[in-house]
Protein backbone atom coordinates (compact mmCIF):
# COMPACT_ATOMS: atom_id res chain seq x y z
CA UNK A 1 0.00 0.00 0.00
CA UNK A 2 1.14 3.61 -0.94
CA UNK A 3 -0.04 7.01 0.88
CA UNK A 4 0.20 10.03 -0.97
CA UNK A 5 0.14 13.11 1.07
CA UNK A 6 -1.41 16.79 0.10
CA UNK A 7 -0.82 20.09 1.74
CA UNK A 8 -3.15 21.99 0.43
CA UNK A 9 -3.59 26.19 1.14
CA UNK A 10 -7.12 26.94 0.88
CA UNK A 11 -9.45 24.45 3.14
CA UNK A 12 -12.36 25.08 1.03
CA UNK A 13 -10.75 23.19 -1.81
CA UNK A 14 -10.76 19.66 0.29
CA UNK A 15 -13.97 18.39 -0.72
CA UNK A 16 -13.26 18.94 -3.99
CA UNK A 17 -9.93 17.73 -4.38
CA UNK A 18 -11.06 14.39 -1.81
CA UNK A 19 -14.17 13.38 -4.18
CA UNK A 20 -11.28 13.59 -7.34
CA UNK A 21 -9.15 11.61 -5.28
CA UNK A 22 -12.23 9.12 -4.00
CA UNK A 23 -13.09 8.34 -7.83
CA UNK A 24 -9.62 7.34 -9.03
CA UNK A 25 -8.96 3.53 -9.22
CA UNK A 26 -7.65 1.88 -6.26
CA UNK A 27 -8.30 4.06 -4.13
CA UNK A 28 -8.77 2.54 -0.29
CA UNK A 29 -9.18 5.11 2.08
CA UNK A 30 -9.03 9.01 1.97
CA UNK A 31 -8.37 11.24 5.47
CA UNK A 32 -7.98 14.68 6.30
CA UNK A 33 -5.62 15.63 8.41
CA UNK A 34 -5.43 19.37 9.63
CA UNK A 35 -3.00 20.87 10.58
CA UNK A 36 -2.73 22.38 14.55
CA UNK A 37 -1.44 25.82 15.60
CA UNK A 38 2.44 25.68 15.89
CA UNK A 39 3.52 25.15 19.51
CA UNK A 40 7.01 26.62 20.93
CA UNK A 41 8.12 23.26 22.01
CA UNK A 42 10.96 22.03 20.00
CA UNK A 43 9.58 18.81 19.11
CA UNK A 44 6.87 20.32 17.20
CA UNK A 45 9.57 21.94 14.85
CA UNK A 46 11.56 18.56 14.34
CA UNK A 47 8.95 15.88 13.75
CA UNK A 48 6.04 15.47 11.51
CA UNK A 49 2.63 16.28 12.08
CA UNK A 50 2.03 12.37 11.73
CA UNK A 51 4.83 11.83 14.68
CA UNK A 52 3.27 14.11 16.41
CA UNK A 53 -0.16 12.43 16.47
CA UNK A 54 1.35 9.27 17.25
CA UNK A 55 2.91 11.35 20.34
CA UNK A 56 -0.21 12.21 21.20
CA UNK A 57 -1.72 9.05 21.46
CA UNK A 58 0.67 7.47 23.32
CA UNK A 59 0.58 10.16 26.11
CA UNK A 60 -2.44 8.03 27.65
CA UNK A 61 -1.02 4.88 27.88
CA UNK A 62 0.35 3.97 31.36
CA UNK A 63 2.95 2.35 32.60
CA UNK A 64 1.13 -0.95 33.76
CA UNK A 65 -0.21 -1.33 30.20
CA UNK A 66 3.45 -0.42 28.65
CA UNK A 67 4.82 -3.85 31.20
CA UNK A 68 1.44 -5.82 29.95
CA UNK A 69 2.27 -5.56 26.49
CA UNK A 70 5.47 -7.45 25.61
CA UNK A 71 5.93 -5.69 22.14
CA UNK A 72 5.38 -2.20 23.54
CA UNK A 73 7.77 -2.23 26.31
CA UNK A 74 10.32 -3.97 23.65
CA UNK A 75 10.16 -1.43 21.79
CA UNK A 76 10.14 1.48 24.11
CA UNK A 77 13.34 -0.29 26.20
CA UNK A 78 14.97 -0.69 23.32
Amino acid sequence: MTQILVTLEDNSLAPKIMKAIEMLKGVVNISIYEKKEETTSTYSNTHSPRIQRLRGIAKGITQQQIEEDERLAYLLNK
